[in-house]
């Protein structure tokens, strides 16, 4: 493929991006989950219209009719305050420029993506289909127009991965690439939790390199992620400890919150919904392929580079998801994270299929699983979308509204 034509599929699948995270841009928030963009847009408001000497720079409700506040100190603040830098750049703070401040950094993510993707695959080709599964996803396309943490942080963790990989590559770079990782670090953590996840994934990627593989690179950049990593967790918490004025105690209950450690809901129950979450926004085709990845990744001996970068994906996903499980039960958005993963994996079973319909022995087999994954890749996106878009979610409706009645 020349260099001219891969730019114009690219921007073909950017197109199409745009177009499905741009159904009914500016209708009110009414949909599955949109009540995140209500609550970040409350919290931006209060950035803007108070002060970051009244909100510490932290996730604050003010009620203007008591003239009172209270701290919602259980992230970090980075997407609140992205949006109230975008809300006094454009003068404007409805559903429009807040979906479109998501869009964009989703957009963003899928260029990321489709380089990373570019560089671990070798071939164009490989890259477009993985960047096009990437945007197709549902979890991709419903709520990549949501702020909310996991949206704003997937290019940093896309960029501290490809970091990553580079500078253990060999040639020159390294110490760059370091600097990149550097700064993704930084974007990471002021984003969400999750990405202390990729941090954390990253830095098991670099020790297996480093002590296990003998990669003399992977030390360094070994010893940046777990002390970056562990100052930023030690700088988040502060600064939530501070603003908020809670004790220690306040994070524990929190974590205790968001996992089913009482067993209320049982494991089995937990695992189900997840798994079916899974199925509606990514399909059984990604399921399976996922399972193939994390295999070859963990089996021990060096896999090539799409499965080494899959996995350091994968275990980022999947631990944020096992960490905060009755979390990533309740809310559809908690697997926004394995995209680059199941986009991966998606692609090297596809290489997979196309290599065994070349093969007699194998061909029919490999035929019937291509119209299978087709047919059901195509019902998850349409029936999931379809079923996102045209059902009103009566939370989000009673939760934005109260946000608007009793908050800025």
């Amino acid at each position: 493929m020349s260099p001219a034509a891969g730019r114009r599929r690219l921007l073909a699948v950017v197109a199409l991006q745009i177009a499905l995270l741009g159904i009914g841009i500016g209708r009110d928030y009414r949909l599955k989950h949109e009540d995140n963009n209500a609550i970040h847009a409350t919290f931006a408001r209060s950035h803007a219209q108070l002060g970051l000497g009244v909100t510490r720079g932290q996730n604050y409700f003010h009620s203007p009719a008591s003239g009172s506040g209270e701290f919602y100190a259980n992230h970090p603040p980075g997407p609140a305050l992205v949006l109230a830098a975008v809300y006094s750049l454009t003068g404007r703070d409805g559903p429009v420029v807040t979906r479109a401040t998501a869009v964009a950094f989703h957009v963003l993510a899928t260029l990321l993506f489709f380089g990373l993707a570019r560089r671990v695959f070798g071939r164009d080709e490989d890259a477009l289909l993985a960047a096009l599964a990437f945007v197709l996803f549902p979890e991709s396309a419903f709520f990549g127009r949501m702020v909310n943490h996991e949206t704003l942080g997937l290019p940093a963790a896309i960029l501290l991965v490809r970091g990553c990989w580079e500078s253990l590559q060999e040639g020159g770079g390294a110490r760059r690439w370091r600097a990149v990782c550097a700064a993704a670090c930084l974007w990471s953590a002021l984003a969400g939790w999750v990405g202390f996840f990729v941090i954390a994934a990253c830095a098991l990627y670099a020790a297996r390199e480093g002590f296990v593989r003998g990669n003399v690179r992977a030390r360094p950049l070994f010893a940046l992620l777990t002390t970056l990593g562990a100052l930023l967790f030690a700088m988040v918490v502060a600064h939530l400890l501070w603003a908020s004025g809670r004790g220690v105690g306040h994070l524990g209950e929190l974590l205790a919150s968001r996992m089913n450690v009482a067993g209320d809901q049982g494991a089995v129950w937990t695992l189900g919904k997840i798994l079916e979450t899974h199925w509606r926004y990514f399909g059984l085709t990604s399921m399976a392929a996922l399972t193939v990845l994390g295999y070859r990744g963990l089996r021990g001996p060096r896999a090539s580079p799409p499965v080494e970068v899959g996995s350091v994906f994968l275990i980022a996903g999947v631990g944020y998801v096992a960490a905060f499980n009755l979390s990533a039960a309740l809310h559809d958005y908690w697997q926004f994270f394995l995209l680059p993963a199941a986009a991966i994996a998606v692609t090297l079973a596809w290489r997979w299929l196309a290599a065994g319909l070349g093969q007699p022995a194998r061909r029919r087999a490999c035929l019937a699983l291509s119209v299978f994954a087709a047919v059901e890749f195509t019902a998850v996106v349409g029936v999931t979308m379809a079923r996102g878009h045209l059902r009103p979610d009566p939370y989000s409706i009673e939760a934005v509204a109260q946000f608007r009645r009793d908050a800025l």
